[in-house]
């Protein structure tokens, strides 16, 4: 059979025109497949969005200064700004939630995500009303509370730490609203 190069170019007009009057009589060529959805967004926690007020926190901790960690105990006693406060968020960074306990001792759910620990509450609050929660936790933060100790360039420096949390650096040692609107 011989070649015909040409035969390719002769059919594309007549593919052309019958897709033309296949999308005039109503026939649509295929739709691309759709994107997928984009993530739900990260709901910011700040004046904007706080539904609660802090009224007292009692902090106590433990630090282990030769692992540069914290272990503590945050009690949050709150208030609800809104009717319905069912879940209390905080600030929460470089830290390891162990336990979530509501005033009677039971435990709470609570998910650690994007720097923000949410804690589901045992019953939806009314503006007004207070609330406890008592966080078990283990930071080990990068800033916001700093551990000093002797190493081998100078062995003369002395064990210490301190916080410098000012701004919204304490959220990486303490699970707590850090933001300075609330105080």
């Amino acid at each position: 059979m011989p070649r015909r190069p040409w035969a390719a170019f002769a059919a594309a007009p007549l593919l052309a025109s019958l897709l033309l009057v296949g999308v005039a009589a109503g026939h649509e060529p295929p739709a691309a497949p759709a994107a997928p959805p984009a993530p739900p967004a990260v709901i910011p926690l700040d004046a904007s969005t706080r539904d609660f007020d802090q009224l007292h926190l009692d902090l106590t901790v433990k630090p282990d200064l030769e692992r540069g960690t914290v272990e503590g105990t945050a009690v949050h006693d709150f208030e609800a700004l809104v009717d319905g406060l069912a879940t209390l968020r905080l600030h929460c960074v470089d830290t390891e939630v162990k336990e979530v306990t509501c005033p009677r001792g039971t435990a709470l759910r609570h998910e650690l995500k994007d720097g923000i620990l949410s804690i589901t509450l045992p019953e939806a609050l009314k503006v007004g009303a207070a609330g406890r929660v008592t966080i078990r936790y283990v930071s080990t933060p990068r800033m916001g509370l700093f551990f000093h100790r002797p190493t081998q360039e100078d062995p003369a420096t002395p064990w210490f730490l301190y916080s410098q949390g000012q701004g919204n650096d304490n959220r990486r040692w303490v699970p707590r609203y850090d933001e300075p609107d609330d105080r």
